[in-house]
């Protein structure tokens, strides 16, 4: 997640997988803007592939110092 909120540009979709607990995913950043402090924020969609099915979600992330970024909201 980190680097795909860091480096991919909105609508890139980076896809991820862990074998040993059979999962695999992607996730994609869809808008980017500065919030009112100036951090950059990110609005972001998720899937999640497993043996029980496939789960999505969509939330949003704010870059804060130190270059991390951390979910704020759904």
């Amino acid at each position: 997640m980190q680097f795909a909120l860091e480096r991919l540009p909105s609508g890139a979709r980076a896809g991820w997988a862990d074998p040993a607990r059979g999962l695999r995913g992607s996730f994609m950043p869809v808008a980017t803007w500065r919030d009112a402090s100036g951090h950059f924020c990110r609005r972001f969609r998720a899937r999640v592939r497993s043996a029980t099915g496939v789960t999505e979600t969509s939330g949003t992330a704010c870059r804060r110092r130190g270059g991390y970024w951390m979910v704020i909201g759904g």
